[in-house]
């Protein structure tokens, strides 16, 4: 059963029966029985097996379900008119009507789940309950037998190396357990097998045992598995033994033996509490090994910095890996005539051992060319929908809490290796409704908590960082998106559309266009009950065609999402959309807002960035639900607003407004901003901004961009931000560092541009306790900086830039303790390596961008530096070379970094 469409209209269900109206009782006795049925339905549906006449009854419950959330979808938005128009729902005899007209539908909802209800006794009799498994296997038994080999293995050498030295090795006392994560098929079984049956780890342990957790059924089980495996190789006969006892044995054999353990497939920290106490306090001969999906799991079972967390392999590995296998009989050698299909099917395995595995079967006996070129016409079906494919990813799918299945499919939306935006994705999710409401955090806070967990878990990628390691973009796997495509289709949650496919109208929820023609379906006009669009074309649209697509009959859309497309106008028909939550306009040619934006009292985010919308209707100011307005801005400028901007009582984010007086004295009302850009902002502004900021008791990011004028310069001492303030942004010339820092206990991000400082600003931001991420561009204009010792305790990124008059950094012993990335970037009269930079032992990355040839040679070769710098795991050099930039990275660390 899909519990993210179930949980959510049950909850629906149960606020709706909350109303208490004359007339609806009848209809609150109807809903209580219909959502009675929903649970027992879902309930028994997570028990039965996926037999053909199972799937067929599931399908028609969800059809059934689906009508009955347009039908309450309908009603709370008809309740919601009303009340904005002040009137009391039952004082009007349509009204009555209409409840009528409620409450025969759900009658015919109720008769149609009461005869599924009476159907699924026959398909239960039928079904296999769901089970982790009643026996322990003692070694894996996946795939072919040559994955296993170690001359098969390419591309695990390193990974392979740097595990057993871990296991082995004297020196690793302190690496008490080790995890090798990564996603589905990346070959994390694989490499555990062979570091379990190498011979070098075989005679460094007394005792050895496996177990693999995802086919255990209880705490016991895997206790039992262990000891029992232990007493074998002891040669004694095995006793059957309580929990307690089992616990104390195991605990023994770790303590006075040399043991590894091997942990395969870990799911949950579930139990886990329970077993890590048969592990010694002190274990410095004995290891424990965990291979998982799951970073965040990793995290929490490994030693610090004894995480292997797996990659895709690289394209040179994943053709060498193919060839070996596939023509091993012939050398490994691809003959000439084959090689050009045989690489663009490697290609699209984009580094996926087990896509290569599938394809390796199924080419193995193919001689002939156009059975190459038949697999590579058809990648899709040949390969990325093998039956072993989808079933390894499926676990990740099945594994996921219902909050998160919705997230994940939500994701299928987005073209193959498209970079999507997180906070496009967290304000999505917040405006379908997928978010479960956490007291003490916003939707927004829950939805990144998601995506994050999304990510450990390895269904989502990081595709793009910042400078101080904040996400920006993720995206899929190809494979991972293969599924979730199918998935979604499968159940009418998503269906994308090209001019290459026939369009099919299934009672999808969400439609995702990657390329559109004027001559579309007319049955795409017309999906009534449809929820989402996103428009991915990369042809222009026009705007009939647009408003066509938008009309009454999308008045169920949520989210119009059109980011990106070409499009140069937003039709007036938009206002019809009263149920809109999530509009994105972002990089779109649209010049104006049509006055009828107004009428969309149920929009939260609206997002204008890179559009070229340099003015705001004043009927915006009528969105009393409005959470975040994006507007356009850049370096000159940025989106006038009207002058009520403070009616939006529960906006979050308003950023790229234009100062004015007006404005500025009505931000002041925002008292649940969390997220304020302004820009143009006058030296006359500072004293109304100051007085408005000081009422912003929940403001966590503030950005201030002053007005570009020749001799203008922001003294900014009239500025008092709340204690909230987390990060902040001063763009433009100051006279000196206000003394505002002193009260910012809580800021963790400060950039500061072209503040042009005379004096190193340094000496008033040492002291900040929680700054963890400071970025400086064009900010100083002298020429030492010097980080004094138990200066910056908490700083963990340091990003300089553009600072062409520094020609010193001095690092003393005991400043930045905790710095884990250092960047410079076009500091052109810096030729040496910051003095002390031998000190930085938490050091991970250093980064030199466009930085003077002097430093890079010292950097690469020179005897008297290259000391300072060996403990430092990643450098990474980028520099213009002939009009072409070059970049290098050198690895300067042990393997142990590998995190």
């Amino acid at each position: 059963m899909d519990e993210g469409l179930y949980d959510p209209l049950i909850m629906k269900i149960g606020s709706l029966m909350a109303v208490e109206a004359p007339g609806f009782a009848g209809i609150r006795k109807d809903l209580d029985h219909i959502r009675g049925r929903l649970e027992e339905m879902q309930a028994r549906m997570i028990r039965v097996n996926r037999a053909r006449e199972t799937r067929i009854w599931a399908r028609q419950v969800k059809a059934v379900a689906l009508r009955l959330e347009d039908i309450i979808d309908d009603f709370i938005d008809h309740l919601g008119e009303h009340e904005r128009r002040g009137k009391k729902y039952i004082h009007r005899l349509k009204n009555v009507v209409y409840l009528n007209r409620v409450s025969k539908k759900l009658r015919d909802v109720r008769l149609q789940l009461d005869e599924l209800h009476e159907r699924k006794t026959q398909f239960y009799e039928r079904h296999i309950r769901i089970q982790l498994g009643l026996s322990i296997e003692h070694l894996p038994k996946k795939g072919l037998p040559e994955l296993y080999d170690d001359e098969f293995s390419i591309g695990m050498e390193e990974n392979r190396a740097t595990l057993i030295s871990w296991l082995t090795k004297e020196e690793e006392t302190y690496c008490r357990a080790i995890a090798v994560q990564g996603m589905g098929g990346l070959g994390k079984t694989t490499l555990a097998t062979q570091v379990y049956s190498h011979q070098e780890v075989k005679k460094n342990f007394d005792f050895r045992a496996w177990v693999t957790v995802s086919k255990t059924k209880s705490v016991d089980q895997i206790l039992g598995s262990i000891l029992f495996q232990f007493i074998v190789a002891d040669v004694l006969r095995p006793k059957k033994r309580d929990r307690g006892e089992q616990m104390r044995k195991i605990h023994d054999y770790m303590q006075r033996e040399r043991c590894v353990i091997v942990f395969d497939d870990v799911w949950s920290l579930d139990g886990w509490d329970v077993i890590c106490q048969i592990f010694p306090d002190s274990m410095c001969r004995s290891k424990i090994v965990y291979t998982t999906r799951d970073y965040n799991v990793a995290s929490k079972l490994a030693s610090r910095n004894f995480i292997l967390k797996l990659q895709p392999l690289k394209e040179d590995e994943a053709w060498a890996l193919f060839c070996l296998r596939t023509f091993h009989e012939i050398g490994g050698s691809c003959p000439s005539e084959l090689e050009e299909f045989a690489r663009q099917l490697v290609k699209k395995c984009d580094g996926l051992p087990l896509a290569i595995h599938v394809l390796v079967r199924k080419m193995y006996n193919q001689n002939l060319i156009s059975g190459w070129r038949m697999a590579l016409n058809d990648f899709k079906s040949f390969v990325a929908d093998d039956w072993e494919i989808k079933h390894i990813l499926k676990l990740s799918f099945d594994n996921l809490p219902y909050r998160l299945k919705n997230c994940f499919l939500y994701c299928s939306a987005f073209p193959v290796d498209f970079l999507i935006s997180k906070m496009r994705l967290v304000r999505s999710w917040v405006a379908e409704g997928f978010v479960e409401v956490r007291e003490g955090m916003t939707p927004e806070e829950v939805a990144e908590g998601y995506l994050d967990e999304l990510i450990s878990r390895s269904l989502l990628q990081v595709a793009e960082i910042d400078h101080t390691n904040g996400i920006i973009a993720c995206k899929m796997h190809y494979f991972i998106r293969n599924l979730a495509v199918t998935i979604s289709r499968e159940e009418l949650f998503c269906v994308s559309y090209n001019s290459k496919m026939r369009y099919q109208e299934d009672g999808t929820r969400r439609l995702s266009l990657h390329m559109f023609q004027d001559d579309a379906p007319r049955s795409m006009y017309k999906i009534s009950h449809l929820r989402t669009l996103l428009v991915f074309a990369n042809n222009s649209i026009h705007p009939y065609v647009l408003e066509k697509m938008i009309t009454s009959s999308f008045k169920s859309l949520r989210v119009l999402d059109l980011e990106g497309a070409f499009i140069e106008s937003l039709p007036n028909a938009v206002g019809n959309l009263i149920n809109l939550r999530f509009l994105n306009l972002h990089g779109t040619a649209i010049k104006e807002l049509p006055r009828s934006i107004g009428r969309l009292h149920n929009l939260q985010t609206l997002d204008l960035t890179d559009s070229e919308v340099v003015k705001l209707p004043d009927e915006i100011v009528k969105l009393m639900n409005l959470r975040h307005l994006l507007a356009f801005y850049d370096h000159y400028g940025g989106t006038q607003a009207p002058e009520h901007v403070g009616d939006w009582k529960d906006l979050q984010s308003l950023e790229g407004i234009e100062a004015s007086d007006k404005v500025i004295q009505k931000v002041g009302n925002l008292t649940q901003l969390r997220s304020l850009t302004i820009v143009k902002v006058r030296p006359s502004d500072e004293a109304e901004l100051g007085a408005s900021l000081t009422k912003m008791n929940s403001l966590v990011t503030l950005a201030i961009y002053s007005v570009i004028t020749g001799d203008s310069v922001m003294h900014m001492e009239a500025l008092s931000p709340p204690k909230s303030l987390q990060s902040l942004t001063l763009r433009g010339r100051l006279d000196g560092l206000p003394p505002l820092f002193g009260s910012l206990v809580n800021l963790t991000h400060l950039y500061l541009f072209q503040s042009r400082l005379r004096e190193d600003p340094l000496l008033s931001l040492q002291s900040l306790p929680k700054l963890a991420h400071l970025t400086l561009t064009g900010a100083f204009n002298g020429k030492d900086m010097l980080f004094k010792t138990k200066s910056f305790s908490s700083l963990k990124t340091l990003f300089l830039r553009g600072l062409s008059f520094l020609k010193e950094i001095t690092i003393a012993k005991g400043a930045m303790e905790k710095l884990e990335v250092l960047t410079l970037h076009s500091c052109k009269q810096l030729k040496i390596l910051p003095l002390g930079i031998e000190y930085l032992k938490t050091l991970k990355k250093f980064e030199l961008y466009g930085m003077p040839v002097e430093l890079l040679e010292r950097v690469r070769a020179d005897r008297d530096y290259h000391p300072k710098i060996q403990h430092i795991p990643c450098i990474k050099l980028t520099y213009l070379n002939k009009r072409e930039w070059i970049y290098e990275d050198i690895y300067s660390s042990s393997p142990q970094y590998k995190i």
